[in-house]
């Protein structure tokens, strides 16, 4: 039986070292990436916060004014709590999704470009509808952000907290507060709902026409 020198020791001990350490360098340099990663998409969505400050103002202050739209204060605090809920479930490695980061980042500046062209063209909507088109826009290009900064993985983690974001969009096709003074008086189960004199009945058909 051989037994090893302190010679041999000494070798193996000193080319075990540099293995050691690359392993320590690789660790620590994926950590960095990791936190760069986390900072960068921090500040992106800071910073889109700073460009659509104004129209989300508009959108708070719209919803403030009224009782259908009250609920999309709360939203946000929402999803960031069933976000927070799920924060042991979220993966911890993030790949750039160019494709899908891209996508949505066209479809937001789609959906910006046809709200200026409709005030271009003397079609500007109603508030609800432009505010609506903002809040999809800005949206859109959070989602890019997320799918560049955290991936694919991760959002699809997260799509559940993040996909009730949707409800800040206010809903065109009601009438502010008036709507919602009518839904009021519909689910206290009143058995009457009013409606403007001159509103609109569906036949059989599904055509309509005005009542009187």
């Amino acid at each position: 039986m051989k037994i090893p020198s302190s010679m041999d020791r000494a070798v193996a001990r000193e080319s075990r070292i540099p293995t050691q350490a690359g392993r320590v360098s690789g660790s620590t340099l994926t950590k960095k990436k990791k936190m760069w990663r986390i900072l960068a998409g921090a500040c992106f969505a800071i910073a889109l916060l700073g460009v659509f400050a104004q129209p989300l103002l508009a959108l708070i202050n719209y919803a403030a004014g009224s009782d259908l739209y009250s609920y999309i204060l709360l939203i946000p605090f929402v999803s960031a709590y069933l976000l927070y809920l799920r924060r042991n479930q979220l993966p911890k490695d993030y790949v750039v999704d160019r494709p899908l980061a891209m996508a949505f980042l066209a479809a937001g500046f789609g959906v910006l470009a046809f709200r200026y062209w409709l005030h271009f063209v003397g079609q500007s909507p109603a508030k609800a509808d432009d505010l609506a088109l903002e809040t999809v826009s800005f949206l859109c290009i959070l989602a890019a952000g997320g799918f560049f900064f955290l991936g694919r993985v991760w959002m699809q983690a997260a799509a559940f907290p993040l996909a009730y974001l949707i409800f800040m969009v206010p809903n065109a096709g009601c009438n502010g507060r008036g709507a919602g003074d009518r839904l009021k008086i519909c689910l206290r189960g009143s058995g009457k709902c009013s409606f403007p004199r001159h509103s609109h009945a569906f036949s059989s058909r599904g055509s309509y026409f005005p009542t009187a």
